[in-house]
């Protein structure tokens, strides 16, 4: 009824928004004060909203920097170029630090900050043998940073084994121990003659 006591209703609320005020005409030029007591007439105000900006933040966990989104609601988004991890294959973001949630982007900008984390699968590599003429020696397959172990040393008719190789053209010998790289190789066999005699 006119003349009574009016209250100011709650804010109203609106996803990806912040409330910026009741105003008395849809082009929001004119603020609109609320009267102590119901006016003599209708009155139609017109809620503002201010679009929000959101960030979605990337946690690489060693990778390559993946620069963080920061955008308005509802803008469109794309999705960043995946992290690189040397020795390891990138498995995708994930929502939770153990990387046991998945994330799937949006095409648009979602009303809330994210912060999502690099999940990373180890990488195994090969490290295989040309024996040059000697027993067969199966490849060893090691996941990166594993130590790389000496197999047992082959046999050739005829010849003694002179370590394993870097290059075929055996100017780099291979120190066994040592951590397995980013990459498979192969090693080389050296074989030195050996001298026999006949006797009378």
């Amino acid at each position: 009824n006119y003349n009574t006591a009016i209250t100011q209703p709650t804010d109203p609320t609106k996803l990806g928004h912040s409330f910026g005020g009741w105003y008395s005409d849809s082009s929001y030029t004119t603020t609109y004060s609320f009267p102590s007591t119901m006016p003599a007439t209708n009155v139609t105000v017109y809620a503002k909203w201010n679009v929000n900006s959101y960030t979605i933040s990337f946690e690489e966990k060693g990778g390559s920097t993946v620069n963080n989104i920061t955008q308005n609601y509802g803008t469109a988004i794309s999705v960043p170029a995946n992290p690189t991890l040397t020795g390891y294959t990138f498995k995708g973001w994930h929502t939770d630090v153990e990387c046991t949630e998945a994330y799937e982007f949006p095409s648009t900008m979602p009303a809330g900050n994210i912060t999502l984390y690099a999940k990373w699968e180890i990488n195994k590599y090969t490290v295989s043998f040309n024996s040059n003429g000697g027993d067969a020696v199966e490849a060893m397959t090691i996941n990166y940073k594993d130590i790389v172990t000496k197999p047992t040393d082959p046999t050739k008719l005829g010849h003694s084994f002179a370590g394993w190789y870097s290059d075929p053209q055996f100017k780099s010998i291979y120190s066994f121990g040592q951590e397995m790289p980013a990459e498979s190789f192969t090693l080389y066999a050296k074989w030195n003659v050996n001298s026999y005699t006949i006797s009378f």
